[in-house]
C-alpha cells in the first residue's frame, strides 16, 4: 500500500471511523514510515489546538436568506428577459434572410402549393431533415448546458439557417417540377 493511501487510514484514524484490523495496520506501517507518523502527530496536534479554541459567536443575519432568495430571483428574471430578446433578434434575422433569398418572387411564393408539388420528393426532404435533427441533437446539450449568449446567437442563426434551407429546398423542387412539366 503506497504512503498515500496510509495517509488516507490516517485521516479515518483520526475522524474514528476505522476498525481494529485497519489500526493495527497502521501501527505497524508508522512504525516503519517516519513520513507517515510526522503526518499523524501534526495533525493530532493541529486537532488539539482547534479543540482548545473557544467557539466564534458569530451573528447570522436573519434576513440573509430572503436576500440571497432575491438576488437569484433576480438574476432569474433578467437572463430570461435578455433571452427573449435574443430570441426575438434570431427571428427577425431569419425573416431578414428570407426576404433576403426569396427576393422579388414572394407574391408568387405560397406554402401549400410548395408542398403539394413537392409530394413526390418528400424521402429527400426527410432525410435532409433528418440529417439536420442529427446536427441539432449533437449541437442542443452544448447550448443548453448555459453556454454564453454568443452560442444562443449561433443556435439563433442555425435554427434560421435550417428554416431558409427547407424553404429553399422547396422551393428548389418546386422549381423542378414546373420546368420538368
Amino acid at each position: 500500500m503506497s504512503c498515500k493511501k496510509w495517509r488516507n487510514l490516517i485521516m479515518k484514524k483520526i475522524d474514528g471511523t476505522t476498525n481494529d484490523i485497519e489500526n493495527q495496520n497502521l501501527s505497524l506501517h508508522l512504525e516503519g514510515c517516519p513520513i507517515c507518523r510526522n503526518l499523524e502527530q501534526d495533525l493530532k496536534r493541529v486537532l488539539a489546538e482547534l479543540e482548545e479554541e473557544p467557539p466564534l459567536d458569530l451573528e447570522i443575519d436573519p434576513m440573509l436568506e430572503v436576500k440571497v432568495m432575491q438576488m437569484i430571483r433576480h438574476k432569474e428574471m433578467r437572463t430570461t428577459i435578455y433571452n427573449e430578446y435574443v430570441w426575438l433578434a434570431g427571428v427577425g434575422l431569419i425573416l431578414l434572410l428570407m426576404a433576403v433569398l426569396l427576393g422579388g418572387s414572394l407574391e408568387n411564393f405560397s406554402f401549400f402549393n410548395l408542398f403539394l408539388k413537392a409530394g413526390r420528393q418528400l424521402s429527400q426532404i426527410t432525410n435532409i431533415l433528418t440529417k439536420l435533427e442529427i446536427v441539432y441533437s449533437i449541437i442542443r446539450p452544448f447550448v443548453f448546458q448555459g453556454l454564453n449568449t454568443i452560442a444562443q446567437w449561433v443556435l439563433a442563426i442555425y435554427k434560421g439557417s435550417v428554416l431558409v434551407a427547407m424553404i429553399l429546398l422547396i422551393r428548389f423542387i418546386s422549381i423542378q417540377k414546373n420546368c420538368g412539366d
